[in-house]
């Protein structure tokens, strides 16, 4: 076996045991939470033969057909075919999550830094937004093992591993829509106009499908219909009045003490329908911009800080520990990462570059971080090279 594949497996051990562990702490088999619920119910829908229909909860409504992207979804169905519950659904989160050590590692070794890509690798193993995520049905496991995967084809010599690129980069998309603008800036790290066009072409093919089939469904080309609420969650007044401004806000908080609000919350209007409810939180956000575009400059720089700010400002009960935990590796890595950014290879700027302009749109948080922070770690990498020898330069080992 080589030294690249037994590093490897190392490094996917390791990112095992530490998701391992905390799945262990926090429990694998306690009811879902948060985003956890809709995938666990549409992977049951689609296990019972009714496609990705996702029930609003305590309504009448129709279900929503497009809320969610497609991947996590079929992913989890085979499971909940045979009787899987949420604790088999968590388990094949955190493996998914592990691989994503490994294949940065793959992705990154064919840089400059060579084999000291294991230590961006290893510290990925380690991330504590990537490990916390794995631990929970989540999207971003999936999406990044993708995306990552996707870097590392692309950096391989033939033609036919940039399609297989833009294959795994469509389906990074396809398991997180959010992953969209990084996935499609990849294709400028391409190498060659050959390689960029087997990329770009795989990846519309693969993501034409269900774009067509929401097309067909709707009315219009959709990637979900969930990108209206979350536009609007992070464009309005109350957002950007927040004592932190940037951060998402649910409809309940956006369209308090209007005439009409949403009586769906964020699943819409019941009089409207998915694909309307869907138009109309997207006008409202595009209405408050056009209607203030300095405060909604304000607001984007507010979102940039949010994106890069050790402390993420949690609400929940446990912002203590995610303030203790930020600071303790986010801040050290983005201080690294500032210094050997400028020799990192323009994939890895193409990453940064499209989360930042996610981010400008949405909102800005750890979780919309997801995309950039393997490249923040093969930045940090790049920094520790360059501390490690300029101390060396000053007689310092």
């Amino acid at each position: 076996m080589s030294k690249p594949a037994r590093t490897a497996i190392v490094l996917f051990f390791l990112a095992l045991a530490v998701r391992v562990a905390l799945g262990a702490w926090t429990g694998m088999s306690g009811p879902p939470v948060e985003d956890e619920r809709g995938y666990t119910l549409l992977a049951q829908s689609v296990a019972q033969g009714r496609g990705f229909e996702l029930p609003v909860p305590d309504s009448d409504a129709l279900p929503r057909t497009s809320f969610r992207a497609p991947v996590v979804p079929l992913l989890y169905a085979p499971l909940a075919a045979l009787g899987g519950g949420v604790r088999a659904f968590r388990t094949l989160t955190i493996l998914i999550g592990a691989l994503g050590s490994p294949l940065l590692y793959f992705a990154a070794r064919k840089s400059a830094l060579g084999e000291r890509a294991v230590w961006a690798a290893a510290a990925y193993a380690l991330w504590p937004p990537a490990v916390y995520e794995s631990v929970r049905v989540f999207c971003e496991p999936s999406s990044q093992a993708l995306l990552v995967g996707a870097l590392a084809l692309l950096v391989a010599a033939p033609v036919p591993a940039a399609a297989g690129g833009g294959v795994l980069a469509a389906l990074a998309v396809l398991a997180r829509p959010a992953a969209l603008v990084p996935a499609a800036l990849v294709l400028f790290a391409a190498g060659s106009r050959r390689r960029a066009t087997a990329f770009a072409l795989a990846f519309v093919v693969v993501l034409a499908p269900w774009i067509i089939r929401n097309w067909d469904l709707h009315g219009r080309p959709l990637l979900t219909t969930n990108s209206g609420v979350t536009l609007v969650g992070g464009n309005s007044d109350v957002v950007a009045a927040a004592e932190h401004p940037g951060k998402w806000a649910p409809p309940e908080r956006v369209y308090a003490g209007r005439a009409d609000p949403p009586d769906l919350g964020m699943w819409g209007w019941s009089a409207l329908g998915e694909e309307a409810s869907d138009r109309r939180f997207s006008s409202d956000a595009v209405r408050w911009v056009a209607e203030d575009p300095v405060r909604a400059a304000r607001l984007g720089f507010w979102k940039l800080v949010r994106l890069v700010d050790p402390d993420p400002r949690s609400e929940k009960s446990d912002a203590g520990a995610k303030s203790i935990a930020g600071w303790l590796t986010f801040a050290p890595v983005l201080v690294l990462a500032c210094i050997g950014a400028l020799r990192g290879e323009r994939m890895w700027w193409m990453l940064v570059a499209g989360t930042a302009l996610t981010a400008l749109v949405f909102y800005g948080d750890t979780r919309m971080r997801t995309c950039a922070d393997p490249a923040l770690l093969v930045f940090a990498a790049y920094g520790v090279v360059c501390v490690t020898r300029r101390l060396r330069g000053r007689g310092v080992d």
